[in-house]
């Protein structure tokens, strides 16, 4: 089987190296050293940013004038992030950081209260923060499986209650835009829509394999990243055409996301010893934050955004500065359906006092 494997994939390599070496997959249609406009004045809180995509987003938007809520798990790693954003002379903006663990509902709800005691504004929310394939599964204190909540339904949740002051934000200040910055992965294209009744069940070898379960379950979440993007964008388009959400494929960046997958580990190791990690390479070329990081930077501050009316559309690397085609599974339908199911998991977890109706007005309907 190995030998098997190993020469189509040198047959592979040979017969389309040449088009591998002129992918686009990264272009330098954007460089967030000299294309980030200035920020002064606004407000971003960014998830996840005590590390890689995370914490150089922060960067980029604090050394850009803005002010920077960097919304880490662990106050600790979040302050070093903090420390050293701080300690670069060209950061003409603040960051500050609050605690937000994704895998708790009390802990967003904790969040949101202290950030809505120091701010008035909100201008961009990045939803950068995520797992992906835990070698084990495993249910969060709130009994939710644990990719599920901290890639979309605490995020869900969190955007949910920030909205307030998203929409206030639009509302006072009509000729600047505020956004929604959503981080998904091409590993969506893996889902074939969302199996909803078995999304908090363990059904890895009975279903998908003993290997797939893990990534097809991260693959449902970063699927779900996109109808949710999808789905705010409608209910948003009309009442604060000047809310923008979007969402992207950040590219194949070496951060710590997978740390804690052993399949990953597996994967890596098996892919040396067949001989074919050069096509894996051109065909997923891993690139450093630095890189990687140029995408959702777009997203959260390039004019062209705005300029095309480029809200609920998916963008990948080599398509900036155009949209990209998400999975033919992106549909209004879908869409509509994943934020009814969103809804009803975290409202019955959370409960009625927690929950709040958000009417968006201009006949947006609510949240």
């Amino acid at each position: 089987m190995a030998s098997y494997v190993l020469q189509a994939a040198r047959a592979a390599h040979g017969a389309t190296q040449a088009a591998y070496e002129s992918l686009p997959l990264f272009t330098p249609a954007f460089n967030p050293k000299t294309d980030i406009p200035d920020l002064t004045g606004r407000v971003v809180v960014v998830t996840g940013a005590n590390t890689g995509l995370g914490e150089r987003s922060a960067y980029y938007l604090a050394r850009n004038g803005a002010r920077v809520v960097l919304a880490c798990r662990s106050r600790d790693k979040g302050e070093r992030s903090a420390e050293r954003i701080r300690k670069d002379a060209d950061v003409k903006g603040g960051v500050e950081v609050g605690e937000l663990d994704l895998q708790r509902f009390e802990s967003v709800v904790a969040f949101v209260r202290w950030f809505e005691a120091r701010y008035e504004r909100l201008d961009v929310l990045m939803l950068n923060a995520g797992i992906m394939a835990a070698p084990n599964f495993s249910y969060t204190p709130d009994g939710l499986e644990a990719q599920w909540q901290t890639n979309h339904l605490s995020h869900f949740l969190l955007t949910h209650l920030l909205l307030p002051t998203l929409l206030k934000t639009a509302s006072t200040n009509p000729h600047q835009d505020v956004r929604v910055v959503v981080l998904s992965s091409l590993g969506h294209l893996a889902a074939s829509g969302i199996d909803y009744k078995n999304a908090f069940v363990y059904v890895g070898a009975v279903r998908w394999g003993w290997l797939g379960g893990a990534f097809l379950r991260y693959a449902e979440t970063k699927l779900a990243n996109i109808l949710f993007t999808h789905r705010l964008s409608r209910l948003l388009s009309s009442s604060h055409p000047n809310i923008y959400v979007i969402a992207c494929h950040p590219g194949n960046v070496a951060t710590d996301l997978a740390r804690d997958t052993s399949y990953f580990t597996f994967l890596v190791d098996l892919v040396k010893a067949i001989g074919v990690e050069g096509v894996v390479r051109r065909v997923m070329p891993v690139v450093d934050v630095e890189k990687g990081v140029a995408t959702q930077l777009f997203l959260a501050t390039s004019p062209h955004i705005p300029l095309h009316n480029l809200t609920g559309r998916y963008f990948v690397p080599s398509s900036v500065p155009h949209p990209a085609a998400p999975s033919p599974w992106v549909t209004d339908k879908a869409a509509e359906e994943l934020w009814k199911w969103s809804e009803g998991v975290v409202r019955e977890c959370v409960g009625e006092g927690v929950w709040r109706v958000v009417v968006m007005g201009g006949g947006g309907g609510g949240m």
